[in-house]
């Protein structure tokens, strides 16, 4: 499943991570459900992606 950009509409393969590749907007975990992403290929990979983006902010 791909995952729209907020910002053009562009489709965004999350596994190969989830920045736009035409306007370079960055789609964060948490404005996603886990259901309309497959980005995260393990079971605490979704806990980690949250963590690591509340530690950048």
């Amino acid at each position: 499943m791909d995952v729209n950009c907020p910002d053009c509409g562009c489709e965004i393969d999350p596994t190969t991570g989830l920045t736009c590749p035409r306007c370079g907007a960055t789609v964060t975990c948490s404005s996603l459900s886990c259901e309309d992403c497959d980005g995260c290929s393990g079971l605490f990979e979704p806990i980690e992606r949250v963590v690591r983006e509340r530690l950048r902010s």
